[in-house]
């Protein structure tokens, strides 16, 4: 894969941000390492996934700001992110439930499809002024059609880390659990 460092963004009066706005196809096996402040709708690798993919990328560094807010993708309707880890602190300022605060996304929307997360953890420190719609993996899950328009699977958030312990909402393990293979079920450690 590749790696693109000292990403710093901050335009407080655009709606997604991240090392790419809005995302409909796919990105894969990147790793983004830097700073988003003063955002509407953002995570470091994506700010907007529409109905797009995410696969085998990372993000670190810090996001902040405002509505949805991930450590990788802010907001993923109807998309797909599979095997993928974000260590990027999350900080929002919203008091509103439905602004998503997440570990690794923001808001999970399944509308006329369905929003998943496959394989992927996260393990940087969320934090929301409001105390609903924060999660380690998904800061808020919203469903249209059915129940089962949003999937998190397989996916695990490091609670010591994360400070959240928000359990359906992917699985929180310690740092020491984090540290071990037989932790993340299902997972193809040989391809």
């Amino acid at each position: 894969g590749h790696t693109i460092s000292g990403l710093d963004i901050a335009f407080p009066a655009y709606t997604y941000e991240g090392l790419f706005g809005t995302v409909t196809g796919t990105v894969k096996n990147l790793n983004v390492v830097g700073t988003v402040s003063d955002a509407f709708t953002a995570g470091i690798v994506v700010g907007y996934l529409n109905e797009g993919v995410v696969e085998g990328c990372s993000g670190g560094g810090s996001v902040t700001g405002r509505n949805d807010l991930g450590g990788l993708v802010g907001y993923c309707l109807n998309g797909t992110i599979r095997n993928c880890y974000a260590t990027a602190s999350v900080t929002s300022t919203s008091e509103k439930q439905a602004d998503g605060c997440g570990g690794l996304v923001g808001e999970l929307h399944g509308s006329s499809g369905n929003a998943r997360v496959f394989t992927s953890y996260a393990a940087g420190k969320v934090v929301k002024t409001g105390t609903t719609g924060l999660g380690g993996i998904a800061g808020y899950r919203y469903t249209y059609y059915s129940s089962d328009a949003t999937s998190i699977i397989a996916s695990y958030y490091n609670i010591s880390t994360t400070k959240m312990g928000d359990e359906g909402n992917g699985f929180g393990v310690t740092s020491t659990e984090m540290r071990k293979q037989v932790t993340f079920a299902n997972w193809d450690f040989d391809n």
